[in-house]
């Protein structure tokens, strides 16, 4: 049976390992961390740059069906002016 002090000196090694492992595993969650933002950061301008996109061919949409209108409008207006 082990003597009082070899039992502590057990817990001893035993929390000083865990010590480190903990550390360790604050520094990953940490790295992991930064490195999220980063991709968190990419991700917006990307989004960004789409939404920007998607409103500039929004317009060009509307802008053609309002030009195509006016035509079938002064046409109709045309024809039966006659």
């Amino acid at each position: 049976m082990p003597t009082l002090e070899e039992r502590v000196a057990f817990l001893e090694g035993t929390v000083a390992e865990n010590r480190g492992v903990m550390t360790e595993l604050r520094d990953a969650i940490k790295s992991m961390d930064r490195r999220l933002d980063t991709k968190i950061d990419r991700l917006d301008t990307t989004i960004d740059r789409l939404d920007s996109k998607v409103d500039r061919q929004f317009l060009w949409c509307v802008g053609i069906q309002i030009t195509v209108l006016l035509a079938v409008i002064g046409t109709l207006l045309r024809t039966y002016s006659h």
